[in-house]
């Protein structure tokens, strides 16, 4: 073996894979790909996206619609004999991965070490990770609430990412706009944020708040197309959305006083529904409970 014909190799593998997933620190480095080798052998990582063909397969039995997957992370560390005579010493972590799927993963990258001995292999495995999982992997595992929580939150926030990167007609102005100035409301409908902010504050200036829907033909016959409050809270300063609840409000208790109250507490001031159990009986979400008049 020549031990130098392995580091020129190693160090070669490793400049052709930054320059495919980015140089540790650069701004194109998406896959979280790094590496050092300075006082001893070469030992770094990477963060490999499973492709969304896999991702699908292996989500089928979720009752979520789940379009991406934290990445796993292939952490290796190269002895001095690689790769024309040892194999790159390798670590698998991902949160939806079991021990036992990750030990079936373990052999999936020693079959293709033996199939490509004398070489680079790492690439290979990255591919075997992002394209060839489900030959391996059937479904995800869920351990705790924290992992499917990790999982949610990861989804939300790529498919965020990517309605960014699209640009969209809206259907107020008919323009067309960046992902980035724009809104997909819970219904699907978009429309550019300066649109709809504007259309959701005349109502509201107006006291139409039970006609904040979404602002489509269809959606406004429906009386599920209501805006969110969280939908509220991207669009309107605060100032608006407390001008909405409290005609909200006024509205509300108005409508039925048999039903509703005003908490009497000083400063709070807030519509409260009654208990149908209890006559009378009224208990505000301030902890103060109370009698109705």
């Amino acid at each position: 073996m020549n031990e130098d014909e392995c580091v020129e190799l190693q160090q070669c593998e490793m400049e052709a894979l930054a320059a495919i997933y980015g140089s540790s620190g650069s701004e194109d480095n998406n896959s979280g790909f790094e590496y050092s080798g300075d006082s001893g052998p070469i030992q770094g990582s990477v963060d490999v996206e499973v492709d969304s063909s896999v991702v699908q397969q292996l989500t089928q039995n979720m009752e979520e619609k789940i379009d991406y997957l934290p990445p796993i992370r292939m952490a290796f560390t190269l002895p001095p004999a690689y790769p024309l005579v040892d194999a790159p010493d390798i670590t698998i972590s991902c949160c939806w991965l079991d021990n036992q799927a990750i030990d079936a993963i373990r052999q999936q990258l020693s079959d293709i070490w033996q199939q490509q001995q004398g070489m680079g292999v790492l690439h290979s495995y990255i591919d075997a990770l992002k394209y060839d999982l489900a030959s391996t992997v059937h479904s995800i595992s869920i351990n705790s609430e924290q992992d499917r929580e990790t999982i949610m939150s990861y989804d939300r926030k790529q498919k965020h990412k990517q309605f960014e990167q699209q640009t969209y007609t809206c259907a107020i102005c008919i323009e067309e706009q960046s992902g980035r100035h724009c809104i997909r409301l819970s219904c699907g409908h978009i429309f550019c944020r300066a649109c709809l902010a504007s259309y959701l504050s005349i109502l509201i200036d107006d006291g139409s708040v039970n006609q904040l829907k979404c602002p489509d033909v269809q959606c406004r016959k429906s009386s599920s197309a209501q805006i969110s409050d969280a939908e509220m809270n991207e669009l309107l300063t605060a100032e608006q959305v407390q001008r909405y609840k409290r005609i909200y409000e006024q509205r509300k208790v108005d409508s039925d006083w048999t039903r509703y109250a005003w908490c009497p507490r000083a400063g709070c001031n807030r519509g409260v529904e009654c208990d149908s159990q209890i006559d009378r009986l009224c208990q505000c979400p301030c902890g103060y409970a109370f009698c109705r008049l």
